[in-house]
């Protein structure tokens, strides 16, 4: 089953009788004593009532008084639950500080392809005015090119990532799965990449003036 949230390997684990673990290998003086004992549960909302009775069978064996403390420690899986969330939650606040900074820097490049792309077109985006061709025909233009082109990128990494995780599974014996919100979620997060990477651009194209763009000599 391999290793547990605590690093606990259950394969280099063995199940024997307790007699025999107090007569053979505990080598104890009280062959009657034992280091710990797992005990499992039908249900999980029967937990709480079965650790009071085992808090309180043990104070009985160990003859523990009303005023004195445990001498024993009793560790539930809730336990363990709450930890591996709570490391689960911080890994994705990691996950997707990183995750933000790659956006920035990927629409940082897209807004830039995009400027060089306006300014190698400045005689085509200056007939095009002069034409007649209104502002937001222009802007929606290099907004779309933009979105494409980041709807493509998320594409191509998505795929990637599905591609890499499955085959990882595959090699380790995991099963990695899929959602399909996390899908949809990175086509919206890539639009929005595009709108906002392409908003300069486009306002710039849209605003240039149709006499000095085609007066420039490409």
């Amino acid at each position: 089953e391999g290793q547990g949230i605590g690093g606990y390997d259950q394969d280099d684990a063995i199940i024997i009788p307790i007699t025999t673990a107090r007569q053979r290998i505990s080598g104890r003086k009280f062959t009657s004593s034992v280091d710990f004992i797992i005990v499992a549960v039908e249900n999980r909302s029967q937990l709480h009532a079965s650790k009071k009775e085992i808090v309180q069978l043990l104070r009985e064996r160990h003859r523990i008084r009303d005023s004195r403390e445990d001498d024993f420690i009793i560790d539930d899986a809730s336990t363990f639950v709450d930890m591996a969330q709570m490391v689960a939650k911080v890994l994705s606040v990691l996950l997707a500080v990183i995750a933000s900074i790659s956006l920035l820097v990927g629409s940082i490049g897209i807004m830039n392809m995009m400027l060089v792309s306006v300014s190698e077109r400045t005689r085509e985006i200056g007939l095009r005015k002069a034409i007649g061709a209104p502002q937001s025909n222009i802007m929606l233009q290099i907004l779309l090119e933009t979105i494409l082109i980041a709807l493509l990128g998320s594409l191509i990494g998505m795929l990637a990532g599905i591609g890499i995780s499955q085959l990882t599974g595959m090699i380790l014996g995991w099963v990695v799965p899929v959602s399909l919100w996390s899908i949809v979620l990175a086509f919206m997060v890539a639009l929005v990449v595009g709108v906002s990477a392409g908003f300069f651009p486009a306002m710039k194209a849209a605003k240039m003036d149709p006499i000095k763009a085609l007066s420039t000599i490409n």
